[in-house]
Parts: C-alpha cells; structure tokens; sequence
C-alpha cells in the first residue's frame, strides 16, 4: 500500500512539473504576430475611424444626467460602434462603476469586436485601485489581456488591441518577462505608426513612440529606447513626453522609465491611458 502510494505520488509530481513547464513555456513564449503588409487597408488595422468621430457628434450632444441610459440605448442599436462604449465606460469608471460596467457588457450576449476591446479596457481600469496587492493587479491585467488574446484571433492586425496588450505588458515587473512581450507588440504598432504617419494624422503616433521606448528602456536597452523618443521627438516637436524623454541621459532615462511605468514592481497606469476618444476627436 506505502509503495503504490509513493508511486501515486511520484506520478503526480511528474504531472505538476509538466503543467508548470507548460504554463512557464506559455507564459514566456513570443506572441505569433502578423507580417505589416502594404496591401493591408486602414480598416484591418482599426483605424477608420470616420464612424467614430460621427457617433462623437451625438455624444457631444447628451443631455446631462442621463448620459449613461442614452448611451445603452444607442449600444443596444449599434453595438459595434466604439464611441459609444468607450465614452460609457469612462463614464462608470468616474462614477468608481467599471464592475457594473462590466456586468453590463457580458449581458450583452454575444459580443461585437468593439465591446471586447472595451472590456479589456476595463480590466484596465480595475487596475486604479489602491487597494489591491500585486498579485491582484496581475490577475486582472491577465484577464485583460486574455481577452485582447481573443480579440486578435479575429482581428490580427488591429492596432488598438496590439497597442492595449503592450501597455497591460509594460507595467509588470521586469522580473516576471513580460517586457519582451511588451516591445513585441509596441513594436508591431510602431512599424504601422511609421508605414501611415504620413499620410494619417493621429495622436496616438507620438503615444507610440513614447510606450515602446520605454519598453526598451526597462528591458535594459537604455541607448536604444533612448533614440526611439529622439526619433519620435524630431517627428512632433510639440509632445511634451517626448521632449522631456528625448533630453535625457541613460540613468534619467531610467528613473524616467521606473517613475512612469515601474521597473522591479507592478506600476498602476495612467487613468486616461484607456481613453481611445483622443483618436477620433483629435483627429484631422
């Protein structure tokens, strides 16, 4: 009986070790992106964005008070529209309502690509609570990058979803290896960043910039992050993030990069980090 237990044992650990090999290897293995191709069109990648700046318009116009109610019922008629439950989640995340907002969205049923990217900026916004311990930050950051995971199955390209998976990378601590993931992704939207800038303007371009030079920083390529906000910097002048990156040496790039995004701990984002309206009411 003591040898078939020993035995049981033994097999179970074998099985515990080959399940945390597995996690380990998924955990650290290099996301599978897509090659940046000429003939792909603006849409693939997200970012026709014309729709959007009409719905704004009918934002912008909401009686105040009963925002909230009006922007479900024009979710309920155009769930794939982006502006609209990109503004209501802001909204609950001021009102300390992203729970509900969330509750909200998983009773939509079967969920449009729009409403996916914004439930994985909610988990974002979860991310703002003092409260919560560095084990409690990844498991949200987790589940918001597992639905950016889904998300890019069917849409591999987007930019926004790209985009949202590096920064949920950036912040965690250098130890766990999630930078390279990070740099991974940013570095997909940079390419796109370089291949559109000059014919789309768009604020999220120097945003771009600014994100994967610091990835680079805090993965410990400091030169290199370094000429990254320098080349973003020679492109928009009048970004104040990358004149202030942009003028730094290699320990105040460093200390910048620790500041901003964290480097051996769990750094909470920027609150308006997860507001993609910049996109299309800045838009020219």
């Amino acid at each position: 009986m003591k040898r078939k237990t020993k035995v049981l044992c033994a097999a179970a650990a074998v099985a515990a070790a080959g399940i945390a090999a597995a996690l380990y290897q998924w955990w650290t293995a290099p996301y599978d992106l897509p090659e940046i191709s000429s003939n792909l069109t603006v849409e693939q990648y997200g970012l026709d964005l014309s729709a959007n700046r009409q719905a704004q318009q009918s934002i912008n116009a909401l009686p105040a008070g009963n925002e909230v109610e009006q922007l479900k019922q024009y979710i309920k008629q155009d769930p794939g529209m982006m502006a609209y439950s990109n503004k209501l989640r802001i909204l609950m995340l001021e009102r300390g309502e992203t729970e509900q907002f969330l509750e909200y969205v998983e009773g939509l049923g079967p969920l449009t690509d729009a409403l996916k990217l914004q439930k994985a900026l909610a988990y974002v916004d979860l991310l703002q609570n003092p409260d919560l311990g560095t084990a409690a930050l990844g498991q949200i950051s987790t589940k918001s990058i597992s639905v950016l995971n889904n998300l890019l199955e069917d849409r591999p390209y987007d930019m926004f979803t790209h985009y949202a998976r590096g920064l949920n990378n950036l912040y965690w601590p250098s130890g766990l290896q999630r930078t390279d993931k990070a740099i991974q992704d940013l570095g997909y939207c940079l390419a796109v960043a370089k291949q559109l800038e000059g014919t789309m303007d768009l604020p999220l371009w120097p945003l771009i910039y600014t994100a994967y030079g610091d990835a680079l920083v805090k993965d410990g390529q400091v030169k290199e992050g370094i000429l990254v906000w320098k080349d973003g910097e020679a492109k928009y002048k009048q970004d104040k993030e990358l004149q202030r990156r942009a003028a730094l040496n290699e320990q105040g790039a460093l200390e910048e990069v620790r500041a901003v995004r964290g480097i051996d701990e769990f750094r909470r984002p920027d609150p308006a980090i997860s507001d993609l309206s910049i996109v299309w009411t800045s838009t020219h």
